[in-house]
């Protein structure tokens, strides 16, 4: 069996640029510095590319010798592609992690312990009164979403296992799985960043309908008692990071240059999806809807309650009475995760 031969560069002041140094090895490999990706763009076959920051958790992190016609080897997981954005052979990105593994469509079942875990979420914020009209669980979700958006720092390389358990409650007080699982076969990172839409919508739809069945039915309306608008109120703040999480996911991309001078956008969560191409626009639509229809307006909503509230009285304002419940909790929120206004 004839051995492949390996490809060969040649130092052009493109690459020299970058510092990178051609066939340095007797494999005519070259030598990667640290969380850079060298490789082709599926548009570009022949017109090197280099990228100074692979996304986290995709390529290797430390330099190393790599061969351009077995780009993979700067990715882990098992990943691969440009900017190492999506999985190898019949391999799919799973939920809880960005790596890859084998997976069936049988784990689609996993669909009905995430309804019931809904289902039992909502019941328990409705009978415990895990609100945060009562104040107990605003520093929770404060801190929770802190210690989340700084995951890398905090659980880059969980050592044991109460690492992971902590790591995990972590994941499930910001609405994320948090443990790596399957979905369904060759599920990708397009696939993925919309299942991080459904979860949220699905609380809110519970809710919503136990609301509107109350209306209708006595023994729904004392089964919620008052509480039905403080849950729907810490839904809307549990789910407020993972959503503008997930549309900075979306909406962020980078350029990949190539050695000839031309460059081209793709979407940073997998770089083998153009950016705003028809695939990418229509999630693109979607996370503007989610911005302008509820991480907009919560933002204002949290920030200006207060001065909303001791406006109310005002005739220009009246129309302010009718959230005074709502702005009664976010006002709750911002006082005792703040700290404000707590006797000394």
């Amino acid at each position: 069996m004839s051995k492949e031969k390996p490809y060969s560069c040649v130092c052009t002041e493109y690459l020299s640029n970058f510092e990178i140094k051609c066939n340095l090895n007797e494999n005519g490999k070259i030598l990667r510095l640290n969380q850079m990706w060298i490789g082709f763009h599926y548009k570009h076959p022949s017109n090197i590319s280099v990228h100074k920051s692979c996304p986290f958790d995709y390529c290797v992190p430390d330099q190393g010798y790599i061969s351009l016609s077995q780009p993979y080897e700067q990715c882990i997981s098992q990943r691969s592609g440009v900017l190492c954005g999506n999985c190898s052979g019949n391999l799919s990105i799973v939920l809880g992690t960005s790596n890859c593994k084998e997976c069936t469509n049988l784990y689609l079942f996993l669909i009905i312990p995430f309804a019931l875990a809904g289902i039992a979420l909502v019941v328990l914020l409705l009978k415990c009164n895990l609100t945060v009209a009562n104040g107990h669980i605003n520093g929770i979700i404060f801190y929770a979403n802190i210690v989340h958006i700084n995951k890398p720092l905090f659980f880059s390389t969980p050592s044991n296992a109460a690492s992971l358990i902590f790591s995990t409650f972590i994941a499930w007080l910001n609405l994320d799985l948090g443990i790596e699982t399957c979905f369904f076969e060759n599920m990708d990172a397009y696939a993925k960043v919309w299942l991080q839409f459904v979860f949220p919508v699905y609380l809110w739809t519970i809710v919503g309908a136990t609301i509107l069945f109350a209306k209708f039915s006595s023994r729904v309306s004392r089964f919620i008692g008052n509480n039905s608008v403080p849950v729907l109120a810490t839904l809307f703040i549990f789910s407020y990071a993972k959503l503008l999480r997930n549309v900075i996911a979306v909406v962020s991309f980078t350029y990949i240059e190539f050695e000839d001078g031309s460059y081209s956008t793709v979407w940073l969560q997998d770089g083998n999806v153009e950016y705003f191409s028809a695939k990418h626009a229509v999630l693109f639509l979607i996370a503007m809807l989610f911005t302008i229809g509820y991480l907009f307006p919560m933002t204002l909503f949290v920030f200006f309650a207060p001065c909303l509230q001791s406006w109310s009285n005002h005739k220009a304002f009246r129309w302010v009475n009718r959230l005074k419940p709502l702005l009664m909790l976010t006002k709750d929120l911002i006082m005792t995760t703040f700290g404000f206004g707590q006797d000394s």
